[in-house]
């Protein structure tokens, strides 16, 4: 093995080396598995969609609820399933996932599964204008070519 570390790298970048990208499981934050993917779907949509209670709500989620409570714009049509699946379906699945680890090959078979409930979330997001923060992030890996120095 090379002392390079970029080697692994740039061998899955350029599609020389292959992972395995069928997700069907997902590590809980209590650190046990999910098994199968509907328990994984299930697992996520916990996790970045968690239920409203007034237990944890603080003055600042109170002002946020009510900012939230009438639509931010009113010209905004919801996507239809249709539109959902088309812009899902659109997305490379060559790409690396983004800082969630989400691949577009999970979010096609969340679709697959719970196309209503994909639209759904994403009209939720429309309507209040409002996108999860980890949506807008970008993790950057630079990759050296091999035989140059960085």
């Amino acid at each position: 093995m090379s002392a390079n570390p970029w080697n692994i790298v740039y061998k899955l970048a350029t599609g020389k080396m292959r992972s395995c990208s069928t997700l069907s499981t997902i590590r809980r934050c209590d650190g046990t598995v999910s098994s199968g993917m509907a328990e994984m779907l299930n697992v996520m949509m916990e996790h970045f969609t968690p239920a409203d209670g007034e237990v944890t709500d603080n003055n600042y989620h109170k002002l946020i609820r009510a900012q939230n409570e009438t639509p931010v714009t009113t010209k905004d049509k919801p996507f239809t399933t249709a539109e959902t699946r088309d812009a899902i379906y659109a997305m490379n699945r060559n790409k690396a996932p983004g800082e969630d680890g989400i691949t577009s090959d999970v979010l096609q078979r969340a679709y697959d599964l719970l196309p209503k409930s994909t639209t759904a979330m994403y009209n939720g997001c429309l309507r209040t204008a409002c996108f999860p923060k980890i949506w807008k992030r970008a993790k950057l890996i630079p990759i050296v070519k091999p035989g140059k120095e960085t």
